[in-house]
């Protein structure tokens, strides 16, 4: 009977040794349950995905891709050409046409143009439907064209202006000695020289009751049967120098009983000397601007 009482006594001392044999087991089995109890607070309380959240993942700068830029090839597209425009109202001549010195057939045909040639016009004749236009071989010189021999080329004809010659002068004074309501007096007063140009000065008054504001003057050397024209909304002489326009002293208008030099230049002039050679004049004032409005014309011959 005492030897298994001895045998148990032996087992126990056995087992007492071998657990001071383990330093730590039991501290490690300690921190086995922390580490658990810790666990499951975590993730009773939602924290596990709190500090998930602040773990640093590394950032990855996505790389750029250059972009191909593509230089366009220039193509071999032959540039324009420019035509170059004209002022001005240009007539086209149907058919050899003759220019003359005034707007009727009765005129003297100074020259022929030919077919195709284009023609600046300067003003119209509705009456026996003539062109005043450039010697379109020499542009100091004017002439007659009919226009049933042309075509307009470019430009607008109703802009130009209207001449309708008149071959007598209207009186100035009426039955009763009263001033007209539109009149004026034109007197030739000499000519000018600038360089190889003759410019013809005459001398206009307003002898009427209506305002004038602008002039046209046609002026044809009859034994040459040539003719230039003059038009301007400034009534103006020269200065001392005679290739200077005197516009300082020009008048805009020609109020009652005014007068002022009209100086036929730019355009208006002759490439030749005048003297001795007969002229007619056929001026025309107009109450408005641009040769438009009541209109009267006064004819007059000289002699330089």
């Amino acid at each position: 009977m005492k030897r298994p009482t001895f045998m148990m006594a032996l087992l126990i001392v056995s087992i007492a040794l071998s657990s001071c044999a383990l330093p730590g087991s039991r501290a490690q089995v300690k921190s086995d349950i922390v580490q658990t109890e810790v666990a499951e607070r975590l993730v009773a309380t939602g924290a596990v995905g709190t500090l998930t959240a602040i773990i640093p993942t590394e950032t990855i700068t996505p790389s750029i891709t250059p972009t191909l830029t593509v230089t366009p090839t220039a193509s071999s597209t032959p540039k324009p050409t420019l035509t170059p425009t004209m002022a001005g109202v240009w007539l086209t001549a149907q058919e050899i046409t003759s220019c003359r010195s005034g707007p009727d057939s009765t005129y003297t045909a100074l020259f022929q143009i030919d077919a195709g040639t284009l023609i600046e016009a300067m003003a119209y004749e509705p009456v026996s439907n003539y062109y005043y236009v450039r010697d379109p071989h020499n542009f100091s010189n004017y002439c007659w064209v009919w226009a049933g021999h042309t075509s307009v080329h470019q430009g607008n004809v109703a802009l130009l202006p209207e001449f309708t010659p008149q071959p007598y002068p209207t009186s100035a004074i009426q039955s009763t000695g009263t001033p007209a309501v539109a009149d004026f007096t034109v007197r030739y007063e000499g000519f000018i020289v600038c360089k190889e140009n003759y410019a013809i000065v005459l001398y206009v008054e307003n002898t009427g009751s209506l305002i004038w504001k602008s002039v046209r003057v046609l002026l044809t050397d009859t034994a040459a049967q040539r003719s230039t024209f003059h038009t301007a909304d400034l009534f103006r002489g020269v200065k001392s120098d005679p290739c200077i326009i005197d516009v300082e002293n020009g008048q805009a208008d020609l109020m009652i009983g005014e007068g002022s030099l009209v100086a036929c230049v730019n355009s208006g002039q002759f490439n030749y000397n005048p003297t001795g050679r007969a002229f007619t004049a056929s001026v025309t004032l107009y109450n408005k601007d641009g040769r438009y409005g009541t209109s009267v014309t006064k004819v007059i011959t000289f002699t330089p």
